[in-house]
Formats: structure tokens, sequence, C-alpha cells
């Protein structure tokens, strides 16, 4: 009687494990996300082959059926990869609430779930392997999986062959965004429509370029290691994903292959989001405006400078002290230095500096520090250049101190959050700037206040910034290339 109840104890303790486990996969899944999209030519042909089986070929909707299914696959096939599910939502109310100018026309609960989902789970491609669910007191979507009869139609793309995502085509250009950093919708006009045009022109321009990194072998190696690191946690093994801690290193023999295997490295590695976007704050469209979306943003600037375009390799002029001298020229006033970061204490043009974004965009000095401290508390870098002091409210008040002894002509500004009118004014210079390059042909990759280009283009460019500044401000800015 005892070794009955030790066996159902421990096997009560087993399926409790299990459930545990699957709990864990469940919520580990991956987002349906509709801006995923491949045009890889052999993807493609088996989106091709599913949409004829399905009979999607019929009907009307096709070329919304087929971008979706498209989508669709992308996504499950990026799941397979990790070993994760995909969370669906077969609520209809889900779809009815995403229909907006940010989502695209096939993403609606009749395309998505009713003309393919579900046939694709019919079909014995997907499989339905939990229902809306709850975890950790929060509700779930349903999850969904790849089975092996879809994993069998994409062999070529599961070891060497990096599939090319792209979701340039299901991005709205022009994004406008309230107070609390929402998407809004918004009705369009002439100007925006003129705009759009010019963004969608210069991305259909971008992606036309050849733009890679070639990476030094100390650039590489580190850009090697630290990506690994993150990589692994992409990985199942013993029905555990695996944590991004110092221990991960003891299972390299068996992650480096499953790295080796899904994210082969070299030298060269080629950039494809090139595309941008133009995303305006406080639901108006005069705040904010910059260019997002290109990933040569988010490179460090040492890697930057290993860019190539078209294998030329790249300058990045930029406009100096940008805000602080835009600010001047309102008061219709020429700074005479080149450097307005450059004031204080030897050694702290790196401090200022990160102050100023902050100090013009806050509202009141006040939460202007509480942010500032937030910063210097999480950067490192700045913590182990200048010490802990740096994020303390004693330490940040000196240096706002020293920001309105350098610059007293232009501190009515400070905490005004003046800083998203600058950035209304800059961003429009640079779409300006894009758009003219556009049409000499020669191709460019906007990083805010400054410009990436092939050198050969270096002076033309340095001149065409300088131009249309002048013609939107009045006033000449000092634009300089390290």
């Amino acid at each position: 009687m005892d070794w009955q109840f030790d066996f159902e104890e421990e096997q009560s303790l087993l399926d409790l494990q299990q459930k545990h486990f699957e709990a864990l996969y469940f919520d580990s899944a991956r987002r349906l996300n509709y801006r995923s999209y491949s045009d890889d030519e052999n993807f493609v042909s088996v989106v091709d082959t599913l949409f004829d089986e399905l009979g999607l070929s019929s009907g009307y909707q096709q070329e919304l059926k087929r971008s979706a299914l498209n989508c669709i696959l992308t996504n499950f096939f990026l799941a397979w990869r990790c070993e994760r599910p995909v969370a669906v939502s077969f609520n209809k109310n889900y779809y009815s609430d995403k229909r907006s100018r940010y989502v695209p026309k096939f993403f609606t609960y009749n395309i998505v779930i009713e003309s393919i989902i579900k046939k694709l789970i019919e079909t014995d491609y997907l499989i339905l392997s939990a229902k809306g669910f709850s975890f950790a007191n929060k509700s779930r979507y349903s999850r969904v999986d790849s089975m092996t009869k879809l994993r069998n139609l994409l062999p070529r793309f599961s070891s060497n062959d990096a599939l090319d995502i792209d979701d340039s085509g299901f991005v709205e250009p022009i994004q406008l965004k309230d107070e609390h950093k929402k998407l809004v919708d918004y009705e369009n006009t002439p100007e925006l429509d003129e705009m759009r045009r010019k963004i969608q022109r210069y991305n259909e321009f971008i992606l036309n370029q050849q733009v890679t990194v070639q990476m030094n072998d100390e650039d590489y190696s580190q850009l090697l290691f630290n990506t690994r690191i993150h990589l692994y946690t992409h990985f199942n093994t013993d029905s555990r994903y695996i944590r991004y801690d110092s221990q991960t290193t003891t299972r390299n023999e068996i992650l480096d292959s499953l790295v080796n295997n899904y994210y082969p490295f070299t030298h060269t590695i080629s950039l494809r989001h090139l595309s941008i976007k133009r995303v305006f704050n406080q639901s108006s469209f005069t705040k904010g405006g910059r260019l997002y979306g290109s990933e040569v943003q988010g490179l460090p600037k040492v890697i930057r400078h290993e860019i190539k375009i078209n294998d030329e390799s790249v300058v990045e002029p930029d406009y100096s002290t940008l805000h602080l001298r835009m600010l001047y020229h309102r008061k219709n006033i020429y700074p005479s230095e080149t450097d307005l970061y450059s004031f204080g204490d030897e050694g702290t043009r790196k401090l200022n500096k990160a102050v100023t974004n902050i100090m013009l965009n806050s509202g009141d000095e006040e939460s202007a520090i509480k942010a500032i401290a937030r910063e210097f508390g999480s950067n490192h870098e700045l913590k182990e250049e200048f010490g802990d002091e740096i994020s303390t409210h004693v330490r940040i008040r000196e240096i706002i101190s020293a920001f309105r002894t350098a610059h007293p002509n232009i501190e009515e500004f400070f905490f005004t959050g003046v800083g998203l009118d600058l950035q209304f004014e800059d961003s429009s210079i640079m779409l300006e700037i894009l758009d003219e390059l556009v049409t000499k042909n020669i191709p460019a990759i906007p990083i805010h206040d400054s410009v990436m280009v092939g050198i050969s283009h270096q002076e033309e460019v340095m001149n065409l910034m300088i131009e249309k500044y002048e013609e939107k401000l009045g006033f000449k800015p000092v634009v300089s290339c390290d």
C-alpha cells in the first residue's frame, strides 16, 4: 500500500513537472507578427505551392491571401527554427481592433484564421497545441505548432541559408503617436501624401543598393561573442530554454553547433533592413518626426565606419551640436564655438552631450534630473569613466549649472520640451536631403543628425547639408566629418 502511494505521488510529481515544462514552452511562444514577410524566391515557391493546394487561387482577395500566407509561413518558419510555438488569437475582436493604417489589409479574421490557419490545421501542416489558456495569472493566446509535413517543405532553409525577412512593405511610412507613445490614426492630407511619396521613393531606392559591413578581426570577434551569447537563448535543450548568464559557455559544444547551423557568420555581413519611417509624437505633425527603421542606426559608431555602400567605403558628415546651435539661431546668434558641448571641467564633454537631449525634451527641471539619474545610473560606460556619483542629483545639478553658465543666451529653452520641435525641423531638413540625393542617384543612410554616404560623395553631401539647413532656417550650420 505504501509502495502504491509512493508510486502515485511520484507519478503526480512527474505529471506536474511535465505540465510545468509545457507551460514554459507555450509561454515562450512567438506572437504572430503581421510584418514578417520573405521575398526569397525559394520561399515564395513554397508559398505558391500551398496557395494552390489550399484552394486560395480561386475567389476574391487573392493577392491579400497570398501576402497573408507568406506572412504566416514566415512566422512558423522563424518559430520552428527557435523551437517555439506561435501565439495565435482565434478571437474575431482581436482582428477588428487591428484595423488601421498601421496594419496590413490582409490581417483580418476571415483571411488569417478562416482562409489559411484553419485550413493548414485541417491539412496537417499545423497543429493546435493549446487553446487559449492561463499561465502565471495571465491569459494567453492559443498556441499553434508547425508539423513535420510543413517543415519538410522548408529543408533548404534549415541549415546554412539565412531566410531574408523583410517588413518594409507592411510598415506605414508616416506614424503618429500620442503622449503615451501609442500609435493613433489620422486623416491624409496633400502634404502628408507628398511626404509619404518621398519616404517610399527613398525606400525603394535604398533597398536596391548593396550595403555591407566588413568587420576587422577584433570587431568581428567581439560582435561574434556578444551575438552568440544572446543567440543561445533561442534554443531549447533538455526541455529548457537557455538563460543568458555566465554558465552559458559550459554548453558550448552543443550550442555552437546549433548557432553555426542556424546563424552562420561571415566577415562580410549584408544589411537588408534599410527602409525608414517618419515618427511624429504627441498626436502632432509638428512634434518629432525623426526618421527611424534602418538597422544601421542601431550599430555602434566603430562598426558603422566599416560599412560599405556598393563596395565603397563610407564617411558620416554630421551637423555639429545640432540642437544647441538651432536654439542659438532662433535667437539670431551665431555662436563662435564649433563644439558647444565643450565646457565645464576637463573631460566632461561626454556628460554634457548626454544631458542635452533630456534637458531639451523635459517639461521641467525636476523630471529632467530624475531622467538623467536613470540614464547615468544604467550607463555602465559612463559610471566606469566618471564614477557612481554621476547619477546622484547633486552631481547632475552641478552639470546643469555648468550648462546654464556656458549657454546663458539659450537658457530660456531649457526644460520647455522644445526638443520635439527641434526634431521636427531637423528631420524635415534630413528628408529633403535624402530626396535630393535619390534624384542624384547617390545612396545615403540617415543617422538623425548625420548622413552616411560613399566617400566619393563627401564634399557634395556636406554642401547639400549646409544648403538645406540654410533654406529651412536661414542660418549657416557647422557640418563636420571625422
